[in-house]
C-alpha cells in the first residue's frame, strides 16, 4: 500500500454526483448510479434527441461491483422509480438504452 500524497493524486476514480450522498437510497443503488453517471460524462456515451445515453449491462455493472446480478437489477429498478434513469429497451438482443436523469434544482446550487 502506498500513502496519498501530492505527487500521486492521479489514480482512476468515477464521477459521483453530491445530490445522491443524501438521497434514501442503498448504497449500492448509489453506486450504480455513480457509474451510470460517469460513463455518461466520460464520452462513452451516445446521443438521441440531445439526450445522452449510455449502455451498460446488467452483467457488466454485476461485475464492476461485484454484486449479483438480481442486486442490479433491483437498483435499476430503484433508480427509475426514484426517476434518475430512464430505460429505453431495444428489443431482443440489443443492449438497453439508459438515459441519465437528476433533480433540475442541481444544477443551480
Amino acid at each position: 500500500m502506498i500513502y496519498l500524497s501530492k505527487e500521486n493524486t492521479d489514480l482512476p476514480t468515477i464521477k459521483y454526483t453530491v445530490f445522491i450522498v443524501g438521497m434514501n437510497l442503498s448504497i449500492t443503488a448509489k453506486l450504480v448510479y455513480a457509474l451510470l453517471f460517469d460513463r455518461a460524462t466520460d464520452k462513452k456515451t451516445a446521443e438521441t434527441n440531445s439526450r445522452m445515453y449510455v449502455t451498460f449491462t446488467i452483467k457488466e455493472l454485476s461485475e464492476c461491483i461485484s454484486k449479483s446480478e438480481m442486486t442490479v437489477k433491483n437498483s435499476l429498478k430503484i433508480l427509475e422509480e426514484k426517476g434518475l434513469i430512464k430505460r429505453k429497451s431495444k428489443g431482443v438482443g440489443k443492449p438497453t438504452h439508459i438515459f441519465i436523469l437528476y433533480p433540475a434544482d442541481e444544477r443551480t446550487k
